[in-house]
């Protein structure tokens, strides 16, 4: 059987990217949540544990982690400032 390494690598990296936008898809459903939450039902606990959770399932490449964790901190500041306007309304 002959083997082409082009194609092994291709679907190695459509495997990580699969599971990149999965986690991608989870990260915005679960941030477009947050803006349904009552100021008085806001849990900063809860909340970060689902962004920590969402952190430690990217265990891939170092320069996709560094992106990634670049990522999660833009999606943190989002959160802090939705918390911010729910804390005003």
């Amino acid at each position: 059987m002959t083997e082409y390494p082009e194609i092994t690598r291709t679907k190695k990296e459509l495997g990580l990217l699969q599971k990149l936008y999965g986690l991608y898809d989870a990260v915005i459903d679960g941030v477009n949540g947050y803006y349904d939450i009552l100021w008085i039902e806001v849990d900063i606990e809860k909340i970060n544990n689902e962004l920590l959770d969402f952190q430690n399932r990217c265990c891939i490449s170092t320069v996709l982690r560094y992106c990634i964790n670049s990522f999660f901190d833009m999606i943190y500041k989002q959160v802090s400032n939705i918390i911010v306007v729910l804390q005003h309304q």
